[in-house]
This record gives C-alpha cells, structure tokens and sequence, in this order.
C-alpha cells in the first residue's frame, strides 16, 4: 500500500500495520490471478476504499467518530460486494453480509469500547 510509506516508522505499531498491509497486498494480487472478472473488480474497488479511508484517517482528515462512521462506509459496501461476488464465483448461495452497523446505532462521544461492543453484540 502507498499509503503505508507516507507514515514515518512508530515502532512495533508501524511494523504490525505494514505487515498486514504486505498480506492484504499478496491476498488482493492472488484474487487478480485467479478469480473471476467481477471478483477482480470487487476486489480492486475494496482495495481503493480501504486506501482512501487509511489515507483519510492518517491525514488526519476524519477529526470525530461521526466522520469516521461517514468515511468507512464505502468500505463497508467494497467489501459486501467482494463477499458476494466471491460467493456466486463460488456458487454459495446469497448470504447477508453487513460489515458495519448503522451509524447512529453506536455511540459518537467517548469511547467506551465497552459500550460498543454491546451495542454491536447484545452482550
């Protein structure tokens, strides 16, 4: 991911998050070489949308959870989309995928983690 260079090196953190970027890399190059046209465009849309909203979110240009519920939201239906092109590649039958929960479901001030957690889980 370009975006990942534009980070200056944090230690452990920056470690971890270009390692799991170089595996969403080699996942996203695997899908290119072996699925299906429409897996290859779904795919390639939920790469995009997870590059514009980790450069959204390190350029510091989401300032509040309610931004932040706005901002993941195309990612959200990148990878629902993916799920299902994947899945009739695979001929699954539909299966509903819902990354996010609503927005005004979950708390926009504090982060009490805790809070939602239940929210998203009825615990």
């Amino acid at each position: 991911m370009s975006a990942v260079t534009r980070l200056a090196p944090a230690g452990r953190s920056f470690d971890l998050l270009a390692a799991q970027a170089a595996y969403c890399d080699g996942a996203v190059a695997a899908v290119w070489l072996h699925g299906s046209t429409d897996v290859v465009v779904a795919v390639t849309d939920l790469d995009e949308a997870l590059g514009g909203l980790f450069s959204a979110a390190t350029d510091r240009q989401i300032q509040d959870r309610t931004e932040w519920n706005q901002a993941r939201q195309p990612a959200g239906a990148a990878f629902e989309q993916f799920v299902n092109a994947a899945r009739r590649e695979l001929d699954l039958p539909p299966a509903p995928v819902r990354v996010f929960h609503s927005a005004q479901t979950l708390p926009t001030t504090g982060r009490d983690s805790a809070a939602i957690t239940e929210q998203r889980w009825g615990s």
